[in-house]
């Protein structure tokens, strides 16, 4: 019998495919396993009562384990200036995961230091936190295709108190990096405009505020929201903006009129109002990108004259700022009018 040497050439690549697939699915889990150990001592379940006597909660961890700082959502904290958090217990070595075994302990107090509300980011101090937690490492940044992993406590929303859980774990992978503008529509409207992540994993109402991490166990994002098909969360480079202003805690004079920083930008297209994430330096170097990004300058000229060249977005050539106030700005150019409002 002849033996058909494509057919033959097929069985071996998928017999070598299903052993290095057999040989890969013990180490991605291992892997996994690895990065959930070290999530979980830095994540903690944060409770925000609030001013009409209620309460909301979610999912916070450890950015600054020297001064007690933890990141969760604006939208989490709500109206609270007061925090409660309990981070993970461990029963002979075990992680406790049923919310009943955390009653009886009592938790870590803080307060609400700073938040953002356009990034939906908010920082909490506490005033005493474990003395083996250590902060997450802040990743570089994120790409698409990237594998995350997240950590939430959505699975302690149910009813029946004996089978709420907390520290859930979820694994999904970035689809896509953007800058968007999103409203959530709870009274107060809060509106969103931050660098966003668009990734598959499924999570639920109690995981908002939860560490989004790469395979090393770096933040890449905050867990924001979700609809029925991804999740989505706010990149760490506005983790590192908010950190960063919640220190300095000041902007430049009125009269300086700083152009360096980020800034929503809002202009209208053939379908409608469309917005772009604009980033100028010091150096008059400008970054523009909603799903692409595009680099260039926007260089003060003389007063209030700046000269644009970004060649991806086909803008070059002189324009003159109109200053609406010290936040925000405008100008025309290339027949088309742009509004930039500082974020």
């Amino acid at each position: 019998m002849r033996r058909d040497p494509s057919k033959f050439r097929l069985f071996i690549g998928l017999s070598a495919a299903l052993v290095l697939s057999l040989v890969l699915a013990p180490q991605v889990h291992a892997a996994s396993e690895a990065v959930f150990k070290r999530l979980v001592k830095s994540t903690g379940w944060i409770n925000c009562p609030q001013p009409d006597g209620g309460n909301s909660w979610g999912t916070c961890w450890v950015v600054d384990r020297q001064d007690r700082l933890v990141v969760t959502n604006k939208h989490v904290i709500d109206k609270a200036t007061s925090v409660s958090v309990d981070f993970p217990l461990y029963e002979r070595g075990k992680l406790l995961t049923s919310v009943t075994d955390y009653i009886p302990q009592a938790p870590y107090r803080g307060s609400v230091v700073y938040f953002d509300e356009r990034r939906d980011l908010a920082l909490c101090r506490l005033d005493a936190m474990p003395a083996d937690i250590a902060a997450l490492p802040l990743a570089a940044g994120s790409a698409p295709g990237q594998r995350v992993y997240s950590l939430g406590n959505s699975t302690a929303n149910t009813p029946n108190q004996k089978e709420a859980k907390l520290w859930h774990f979820l694994a999904g992978k970035v689809e896509l990096r953007y800058f968007d503008v999103v409203t959530f529509t709870k009274p107060p409207i809060q509106r969103v405009e931050a660098t966003s992540l668009r990734c598959s994993m499924k999570t639920a109402p109690g995981d908002s505020g939860g560490p989004v991490v790469n395979t090393h166990g770096q933040v890449v994002a905050v867990h924001s929201n979700a609809d029925r098909f991804n999740s989505f969360s706010i990149d760490v480079s506005e983790v590192k903006l908010v950190v960063e202003r919640s220190m300095q805690r000041r902007r430049p004079p009125a009269s300086e009129r700083d152009l360096a920083g980020t800034w929503t930008l809002a202009t209208k297209d053939e379908l409608g109002r469309v917005y772009f994430s604009l980033t100028l330096g010091p150096d008059g170097s400008c970054e523009i990108y909603r799903e692409e990004q595009y680099r260039g300058r926007f260089q003060r000229v003389r007063d209030n004259t700046v000269r644009v060249s970004v060649p991806g977005m086909h803008m070059d050539g002189e324009t003159i700022l109109t200053w609406s106030n010290d936040d925000q700005f405008s100008f025309t150019l290339g027949g088309m009018e742009f509004t930039a409002t500082r974020r």
